[in-house]
């Protein structure tokens, strides 16, 4: 199955082991996209690639 939402810690493990903290700064930022799914946080995949793609430094 294709996940198009990813847990925080798959994004840290995704971005190359990003602490927990840089990810939601990168949230708040708006640099990347947040699903809240209940009481769970996900960010989507293809906001992951674009910050990739666009080569930011984190």
């Amino acid at each position: 199955m294709n996940q198009h939402i990813l847990s925080i810690t798959d994004t840290r493990a995704y971005l190359g082991g990003l602490g927990k903290t840089r990810v939601y700064e990168l949230i708040k930022e708006r640099r990347l996209t947040k699903v809240v799914v209940g009481r769970r946080t996900f960010v989507t995949r293809a906001s992951v690639k674009k910050l990739i793609r666009e080569g930011t430094t984190p």
